[in-house]
């Protein structure tokens, strides 16, 4: 009788853990707190990519609490689309455009590593070599 009686408490903190985890997790999907990331693909068609970055870019904003950001892809070499989200003043509520001079700040060298790293990962440069033997069209000066 004594081992019954273990049993069914055991057996009822299993299920206390287990709908406790539950109802943690549901709450934080509902909450915006964790959410469900949708990888692209590197080869995706523009149309994909850029339907994707229309749903990602509000919810990231949302999250981050950036009153606006403006994006442009560029495929070889050339601006292939560009989009403006939220507002470049908030207070007159003054919708962002492409057209809106914006500085890039520090944000570039962060998404420059992470692409160059990108291609490291596939093997697709040598981080170690130097960067004029990419850099074709860009001239540097001479330094050690």
């Amino acid at each position: 009788m004594k081992k019954t009686v273990l049993f069914r408490r055991y057996k009822i903190w299993v299920w206390f853990i287990l709908l406790s985890i539950l109802f943690s997790l549901f709450t934080a999907f509902l909450s915006g707190s964790m959410q469900i990331k949708q990888n692209m693909r590197y080869d995706a068609p523009l149309d994909e990519y850029k339907a994707h970055l229309d749903k990602r870019i509000p919810a990231l904003m949302k999250q981050y609490k950036i009153p606006g950001c403006s994006i442009a892809l560029v495929q070889d070499g050339e601006i292939s689309w560009t989009e403006a989200y939220g507002y470049a003043d908030l207070e007159s509520e003054r919708k962002l455009t492409v057209d809106t001079p914006m500085s890039v700040q520090s944000i570039a060298k962060s998404i420059t590593a992470w692409g160059v790293m990108r291609l490291v990962e596939k093997d697709l440069i040598d981080l170690d070599a130097p960067v004029s033997e990419y850099l074709k069209s860009w001239e540097f000066p001479d330094s050690d």
